[in-house]
């Protein structure tokens, strides 16, 4: 894949929080822009978040956790497991042997960031982590 920009992205969940669904920031930057690629980085590929320092979400909060992504009104990702975005992980065994996902081209997709969102059935485990993404994108 060819790179053309990069933009780093947080969804904060918030101590003590009970709330299911987090809104995307308004992300400027990405305003306008056909995003190519969305990968998410757990505690494997990272010790702290990249923009604030903080801990990355754990590997049970990943999987519970969904993508919904609008383009405009559309909703063109719905539910899409967040398990499906990460590049590399790691086995929790003893053998350290890992996986690797084959990354899932967007192809050009001009995403409504405030109307997207990640989201689990149930309230996250553990609280004050952040969902750490990757967004790489063109004009």
């Amino acid at each position: 894949m060819l790179i053309n920009r990069f933009e780093a992205v947080e969804i904060p969940i918030p101590n003590e929080s009970t709330l299911t669904k987090f809104y995307f920031p308004n992300l400027p930057n990405l305003t306008n822009a056909l995003v190519d690629r969305i990968v998410l980085y757990n505690g494997n590929t990272q010790f702290t978040s990249i923009l604030t320092g903080g801990t990355p979400s754990s590997t049970t909060q990943i999987a519970q956790t969904t993508i919904t992504l609008y383009q405009g009104d559309l909703q063109l990702y719905y539910n899409l497991p967040l398990t499906s975005l990460i590049n590399a992980a790691t086995s929790s065994g003893a053998s350290g042997l890992g996986y690797y996902n084959i990354p899932i081209d967007i192809d050009g997709m001009e995403i409504s960031w405030t109307k997207s969102f990640i989201s689990s059935p149930i309230a996250q485990d553990n609280t004050d982590r952040v969902f750490s993404f990757g967004i790489f994108y063109h004009f």
